[in-house]
């Protein structure tokens, strides 16, 4: 009998060990899940905090992007504009193919520049203007 005794004394105590580790993962499981949870309720209480709404968003990535592509058509047309006056005839071909990558890199260094100030003005318009409109929905 003692024998049987040590015997299930054994196995209570490797079911008491397995019990044990299966709580601490649990345990532990638990905790993420309220992590998890603490950041949602985080997130949300944020996205319903936040006085733009999606067409604010929407307008504040639009135009500025908007803008930025008129301003390179603006900048291509004009730059063509420019260069045809410059050299109209087709006899100065050659000499305009020697620099041609010169001109190429000119022209992308200044639509680049052109283009960039182009789209902060819009980007700090189009905020502006979203400004105005959270202070008048918040006035009503």
């Amino acid at each position: 009998m003692s024998d049987a005794s040590n015997e299930l004394k054994s196995v209570d105590e490797t079911i008491a060990k397995t019990d044990s580790k299966l709580s601490e993962t649990a345990d532990q499981a638990v905790e993420q899940i309220n992590k998890v949870n603490d950041k949602i309720v985080e997130l949300k209480t944020a996205r319903e905090t936040d006085p733009e709404t999606a067409t604010d968003k929407l307008f504040k990535t639009a135009a500025p992007a908007l803008a930025g592509m008129i301003a390179g058509k603006i900048f291509s047309v004009v730059w063509n504009t420019v260069t045809k006056k410059i050299h109209p005839s087709v006899d100065d071909d050659e000499k305009d193919a020697k620099q041609g990558v010169l001109m190429t890199v000119l022209f992308a260094a200044a639509s680049a520049a052109f283009t960039s100030i182009i789209t902060q003005g819009a980007t700090k318009g189009s905020n502006l203007f979203v400004r105005h409109l959270e202070k008048k929905r918040a006035a009503k």
